[in-house]
């Protein structure tokens, strides 16, 4: 992973790593944490270090185990998302450190919804998409889904 990282920063402007697929599991907290580590020592600790379990630990113990500034604990569809229940504990934390990520979103009133239950389950980050497994990431939404999505996910006014 650090090899990883090492070429992303040789070859772009990196502000930000992405470490995917990461664990819940709190046993996996010291290699995070050094990865989080190495990733913050390249840039003077200005770089923002998102891991996406795609799912929510029993505790927080990626935010408070110095493993991430951002934790995505939900990915899946709407309808999964719908009827999820996050931990008590995501109640309780900075939204600014909590996300997620719905795929299979085809129509801007379901995106509209997993954006509006995203800001009510205390969750500051979420990237909806209508795009579809195998890699509903393989291209941004087009307008006028982005441009509504950019609204209904973007921060609350006032």
């Amino acid at each position: 992973m650090r090899a990883d990282v090492d070429a992303y920063f040789a070859r772009y402007p990196v502000s930000g790593i992405f470490f995917d697929e990461a664990s819940i599991d709190p046993a996996t907290q010291a290699y995070y944490a050094g990865l989080y580590q190495y990733v913050h020592a390249k840039s003077a600790g200005a770089l923002t270090v998102v891991t996406n379990p795609g799912a929510a630990a029993a505790t927080p113990w990626q935010l408070d185990g110095g493993t991430a500034d951002i934790v995505n604990v939900f990915e899946g569809t709407p309808s999964g998302f719908s009827s999820w229940s996050p931990p008590a504990w995501v109640s309780a934390r900075s939204a600014a450190s909590l996300a997620a990520i719905v795929y299979a979103a085809g129509s801007v009133t379901t995106m509209q919804s997993a954006c509006a239950r995203a800001k009510s389950l205390n969750l500051g980050w979420s990237y909806v998409t209508g795009d579809v497994l195998p890699n509903p990431f393989d291209a941004l939404p087009a307008d006028p889904y982005w441009s509504s999505e950019i609204t209904a996910c973007g921060p609350s006014a006032g």
